[in-house]
């Protein structure tokens, strides 16, 4: 038995030295880990202040001009959307106008038909949409618009770039005050605080603003674009649209005189004319005369 305790002894020994041994290594890895803890702490603060450089981001897209004229093709972009031209408008204007027969009036739970009977309610989500859509593209307007003054860059491009934003925003404008009559103006980009006070402005406030735009427009833009640019907006295409604007208005000799330079340049055909409708879109591209 007492050779037994000198072994109970050294394993008791063995044992203590390898508790010690844990102790110290435990404790030095804990060291070790606090350190590289705290370095990422440190390090992530600096790593999150630095700006993505592969992705554009609002404080670097508006830089220059190519910046500057990718904002305005989104804009134009937007109006291609489901809620605008895609399909709405189509509801809004020309179905209540029955200038078309919609052929499916219960797609869509009816909500079309809605429109078309005039019997919409609050929850149509066609009203949301297209309401939404304007003032996206209006938004993306006022941004173009704000940017471009602090961009350096040709001035005579500039100017078209601004001018083709005010045509878009007043062609939004326009259509806003027909369909909901009083409706925010809203020129600027805003803070969600600045959006949520927004309240409804008179119609003829809502007129003024289109009209300055589409003045603007009118003596900014050229008459006509390259083909690769067609569809752009033209000082032709601003007059058409301010003398509907006037028309609506019945403001009958100011029609006149705006479009006296359109119809002078039709009767010259030069940059555009009128042309039988099967020429209008020759081999499928928007570059007759025709559109302005």
């Amino acid at each position: 038995f007492k050779n037994h305790g000198h072994r109970f002894e050294h394993y008791f020994l063995i044992l203590e030295t390898n508790l010690h041994m844990k102790k110290y290594i435990t404790g030095k890895y804990s060291l070790i880990i606090m350190l590289v803890y705290s370095m990422l702490l440190i390090s992530c603060k600096k790593f999150l202040s630095l700006q993505p450089i592969s992705n554009p981001t609002e404080d670097n897209f508006y830089s220059d001009a190519k910046g500057l004229n990718g904002a305005l093709i989104g804009v134009y972009n937007g109006l291609q959307a489901t809620s605008l031209y895609g399909a709405n408008l189509l509801h809004f204007e020309e179905v209540r106008a029955d200038n078309v027969d919609n052929n499916n009036p219960g797609g869509g739970g009816g909500v079309s038909y809605q429109i078309e009977a005039f019997n919409e309610t609050p929850a149509n989500t066609m009203l949301r949409d297209t309401w939404l859509g304007f003032y996206n593209t209006i938004l993306n307007a006022n941004i173009v618009i704000e940017r471009s003054e602090t961009i350096a860059m040709d001035e005579a491009a500039k100017k078209q770039i601004v001018g083709q934003a005010m045509f878009l925003r007043g062609l939004s404008y326009f259509h806003l005050v027909r369909l909901w009559g009083k409706v925010p103006l809203i020129i600027t980009p805003q803070t969600t605080a600045e959006a949520r006070a927004n309240t409804r402005a008179d119609s003829a406030a809502i007129y003024a603003q289109i009209i300055s735009d589409l003045n603007n427009a009118a003596t900014s833009l050229p008459a006509s674009w390259p083909d690769v640019q067609k569809g752009r907006a033209t000082s032709y295409a601003a007059r058409a649209l301010l003398a509907k604007v006037y028309l609506w208005q019945k403001r009958y000799p100011d029609v006149q005189t705006t479009l006296k330079p359109v119809v002078d340049a039709i009767n010259v055909k030069s940059v555009i004319s009128l042309v039988p409708q099967t020429s209008t879109f020759p081999g499928n591209l928007k570059t007759s005369k025709d559109v302005l």
